[in-house]
C-alpha cells in the first residue's frame, strides 16, 4: 500500500511537468478529461494518500489505493 514517503517521492518525479499543458489525459476507467486539454499544471501538492494536481480550472486528485502504480510517459 502507497504510504506518505512514496506519495512524496511522486510528488517530486512529477516536478518537471509543472508548468506544462497538458496534450491528453485519460486513465483505466470513463473520466472527465476534456477539461485539463490545453490548461497548464500550476502546482502539485500532497495531502496525505492524495496526490492534488492544481490548475486554474480545477484540480485532479490521485489516490492510489492499496495496488496504486502511475506511469509517467508510458503506456
Amino acid at each position: 500500500m502507497p504510504e506518505g514517503p512514496s506519495i512524496l517521492h511522486l510528488k517530486h518525479q512529477l516536478q518537471p511537468f509543472k508548468g506544462k499543458v497538458v496534450k491528453h489525459a485519460g486513465g483505466y476507467g470513463d473520466m472527465p478529461t476534456e477539461w485539463l486539454n490545453g490548461k497548464k499544471l500550476l502546482h502539485i501538492e500532497t495531502w496525505g494518500k492524495h496526490l492534488l494536481l492544481i490548475f486554474n480550472n480545477g484540480t485532479v486528485r490521485v489516490h492510489l489505493g492499496l495496488f496504486g502504480d502511475v506511469v509517467i510517459n508510458e503506456r
